[in-house]
């Protein structure tokens, strides 16, 4: 490949993205200074309250309480609120992007917000992120993959620019992106030996995205996608999808269906008829579906044999989740909780560091600190924090459905950091 010299301003963009004090300093920076008075700082959290991610929400929401706990709800001189809010609507069965957009909108006029913990649904934080990148808050997001919120994904025309108005990074997420995600899945076609593969692509910024890097990544080892269906959100488009694939002609027909899309009221439904209509087929997924267990075939229906490439969680038994379960019961103390107790200790950790040499805490020493490249180890593991709000070193797993649940298979990526 021929490389080519970039042009005197482009250089200079690189250069500010490598030096982080350079991305965060300049001429502005001492008028948008505003450290916040008092010692009591509010930290947002957003998180589905109905439909099938409930149930994670709940979990990570607990794992959120008892990091505050442990630190004693405090980060230095500064005592800390939780602000929990609800990504739903009431009635609406699942997360509702303008309730995503109230509570990033409330956190950012609050004077008093340090710092945003979500979104957990799968693109979700498209939404919140530009709101709070205004305001100059640290937004973490527990479970978000959407690779486009850190860098510019494969057949894109737009990156990562497009959600932070003011032009600096304010977003980490502590999961690996669906470019991964994408990887791995096609990995997991050549093992098994997939030569057409057809694609169902759900609504939604990661489903599209995960099926433009599903494709790119899956030419690139010469494996040519037979069909792709796009759903809509209704029942309809769900049966049909199966059935325009049944019925293409022998020399077409998939020998593996690929679902990027997020779980929802018709995931179990489509997955029957999938199994029903294409018993040959191998079924693909990523972490979408995985949300919120049981997975609850449709009545009468053989739940179809599906494998889901996710994150992985660490191996053996947790004190924190010991202690949640403890403190605030055993249905909470599932993995996802995880997830939300290292979000917040990122957060009490950037306050902290902001900090040093006595001074207050501000949003940009907040952000500058929770985005400088280091090593942290976790409950979720050891990682690598990237200077654009990604991270390295997480492992992730191949699932298979068994019954109305998934279950972990194995490893298929070992954490590890690559230099750059």
């Amino acid at each position: 490949m021929k490389l080519r010299t970039a042009p005197p301003a482009a250089l200079a963009a690189l250069t500010c993205a490598a030096l982080v004090s350079g991305c965060f300093g300049g001429a502005d920076e001492a008028a948008e200074r505003e450290p916040i008075r008092g010692h009591v700082l509010r930290l947002y959290a957003s998180r589905p309250t109905e439909g099938p991610s409930a149930a994670t929400g709940r979990a990570v929401a607990a794992g959120e309480r008892q990091a505050l706990a442990d630190a004693g709800g405090k980060a230095g001189r500064y005592r800390v609120r939780l602000v929990e809010l609800s990504a739903s609507k009431l009635g609406a069965g699942n997360w509702d992007p303008g309730q995503v957009s109230e509570n990033a909108s409330r956190a950012a006029k609050d004077r008093r917000a340090i710092a945003y913990v979500g979104e957990l649904n799968l693109g979700a934080s498209a939404i919140s992120v530009p709101v709070t990148n205004e305001a100059g808050l640290l937004q973490v997001s527990p479970t978000d993959g959407l690779a486009s919120l850190t860098e510019q994904p494969p057949r894109s025309a737009a990156g990562p620019e497009r959600y932070f108005p003011s032009g600096r990074r304010t977003f980490l997420r502590l999961v690996p992106d669906d470019i991964v995600e994408a990887r791995l899945l096609v990995d997991r076609m050549e093992a098994l030996g997939v030569e057409r593969p057809a694609l169902i692509v759900g609504t939604g910024v990661y489903a599209r995205e995960l099926a433009a890097e599903v494709v790119a990544e899956a030419r690139k080892r010469g494996i040519e996608p037979a069909k792709t269906e796009d759903l809509r959100d209704d029942p309809d488009t769900v049966l049909n999808a199966a059935r325009d694939l049944a019925d293409l002609p022998p020399d077409s027909e998939p020998d593996a269906v690929v679902l990027t899309l997020a779980r929802d009221r018709y995931t179990a439904q489509m997955l029957a008829e999938l199994g029903r209509l294409l018993p040959q087929a191998e079924l693909l997924t990523g972490d979408g579906i995985l949300v919120g267990q049981p997975l609850v075939a449709a009545e009468g229906s053989t739940p179809p044999a599906v494998e889901a490439v996710a994150p992985q969680p660490p191996p053996g038994p947790s004190r924190v989740l010991r202690r949640i379960a403890h403190e605030q019961g055993t249905q909470l103390a599932s993995p996802a909780a995880l997830w939300g107790y290292e979000a917040v200790r990122v957060v009490l950790d950037a306050i902290r560091a902001a900090q040093r040499g006595g001074r207050p805490a501000d949003r940009i020493d907040v952000v500058r600190a929770a985005l400088t490249p280091r090593v942290r180890r976790s409950p979720i593991g050891t990682y690598q924090v990237r200077r654009n709000g990604a991270v390295e070193g997480l492992p992730m797993a191949l699932y298979r459905l068994s019954g109305d649940r998934f279950e972990l298979v194995r490893t298929l990526s070992e954490g590890r950091f690559s230099p750059r």
